[in-house]
């Protein structure tokens, strides 16, 4: 839907996490992207993916991700286990982190397709939801500041490389 202040996705019950529906949202940043990318396909071509075989895509999904993160880091550390430091995993975990520590735990559930505790009772509208969306997107910037305070930025970049030096020394 690319009729609000941000992109709106709505994952259908048959391919969500529980089969239930859901909403998320593209950031602004990345909005550009994903508006491309519409521009390019027919309308009940798949967006993200090539495959209706969600194995397949899961699968092609962590290996192009694992791909991309040994070219830009050829010389990660991985754990004793041998598994890599930076995952898909790791990436959601730190999106759900930021969104607890944001805007709650109970958005930060909606947002990442988890039940989370007593679910039923916790109901929001689509204007709540991106209410809280907008309060958190900041931290989801990769590139751009999108009218974020010098002072803010500053603090995400020393803040980022805090992070890459932990994982270097990892």
């Amino acid at each position: 839907d690319l009729s609000g202040k941000r992109t709106m996705i709505r994952i259908p019950a048959k391919i969500a996490k529980f089969k239930k529906a859901r909403t998320t949202f593209i950031s602004k940043e990345a909005d550009s992207y994903v508006k491309k990318r519409l521009n390019e396909i027919e309308d009940n071509d798949l967006v993200f993916g090539t495959s209706e075989i969600l194995h397949n895509c899961e699968s092609n999904e962590v290996t192009q991700f694992q791909k991309l993160t040994d070219k830009i880091f050829p010389k990660l550390e991985k754990y004793g286990s041998g598994h890599r430091k930076i995952t898909l995993h790791s990436f959601r975990a730190y999106c759900i982190t930021k969104a607890v520590r944001t805007v709650g735990d109970s958005f930060a559930c909606i947002l990442a397709g988890q039940k989370g505790y007593l679910s039923m009772y916790k109901r929001f509208t689509e204007e709540e939801k991106l209410q809280d969306y907008l309060k958190l997107e900041p931290e989801f910037f990769i590139y751009e500041n999108f009218g974020i305070s010098d002072q803010t930025k500053d603090k995400k970049i020393d803040d980022l490389e805090t992070r890459l030096g932990h994982i270097e020394n990892m």
